[in-house]
C-alpha cells in the first residue's frame, strides 16, 4: 500500500493505491478504491489492501491517521464600537475557546501573531477586522473573525440622556446629565 497521510477530518477523499495493481481496498473510510477521511471517527483508521497473485489470495493491512479538524468559539469580545477621543488609546485583550491543543494564528492589519490570546492597543480611527485560526496537529479551524469600528468620541460637552434603566443591573439606574469635559462632577447646577 503507498502510504498516504495524516489527513485533517476537514480534507476530501484520496485515491488509494497498493501493488500490485488490481486488488481492492476495505477498511474504515474507504468507497471503493478512496480513503475518505471527513467520514472517519477515530484517528487511526485501518484500511486493508486484497490481491491475488499466483492463484493465492494476500491482504496487506495499513492505519491511516485522520486528525480532527480544531473547533473553536468565537473572539471574544465580538463585534465592537469603540469612541476615541483626540489623543487617547484603548487596550484589548481578544481571546477563543477551544477544547483542542495547539496554537493561534492571529491576523489584524495584515500581520499575523501566533499567540493564545490578542493584545491590541488601538490608537487610530477605522474599521478593523480581526480574525483568528486554531491549528492541532496540523489542522486548521474554521476561521473566526470580529469587527472593530473605532470612531472619533463626540465633541458636545453635555449629554442628557432622555431614558434611563433602573433595573439595577449598575448601567444607567439613575438619571444624570454625562460631561465629557470642562465641569467640576461635585459643583453643576
Amino acid at each position: 500500500i503507498t502510504p498516504v497521510g495524516p489527513f485533517c477530518s476537514n480534507d476530501p477523499c484520496v485515491n488509494l493505491n497498493g501493488s500490485p495493481i488490481g486488488g481492492q481496498f476495505t477498511g474504515d473510510c474507504v468507497t471503493t478504491n478512496q480513503f475518505c477521511p471527513d467520514q472517519s471517527v477515530n484517528t487511526n483508521n485501518n484500511i486493508v489492501y486484497t490481491y491475488t497473485l499466483s492463484g493465492c489470495t494476500f491482504t496487506t493491512p495499513a492505519t491511516i491517521i485522520v486528525n480532527q479538524q480544531p473547533v473553536i468559539s468565537g473572539i471574544v469580545p465580538d463585534d465592537e464600537l469603540i469612541e476615541l477621543c483626540d489623543g487617547d488609546s484603548i487596550n484589548r485583550i481578544y481571546s477563543i475557546a477551544s477544547i483542542f491543543m495547539g496554537y493561534n494564528d492571529w491576523t489584524v492589519l495584515g500581520q499575523t501573531t501566533q499567540s493564545t490570546s490578542l493584545n491590541m492597543t488601538w490608537d487610530q480611527l477605522g474599521i478593523y477586522t480581526i480574525s483568528v485560526i486554531r491549528y492541532s496537529n496540523g489542522c486548521p479551524s474554521e476561521p473566526q473573525t470580529t469587527t472593530v469600528n473605532l470612531v472619533e468620541c463626540p465633541r458636545e460637552l453635555i449629554y442628557i440622556p432622555n431614558s434611563f434603566t433602573p433595573d439595577g443591573d449598575e448601567h444607567n439606574n439613575v438619571w444624570i446629565p454625562v460631561f465629557t469635559s470642562g465641569y467640576d462632577e461635585y459643583d453643576y447646577h
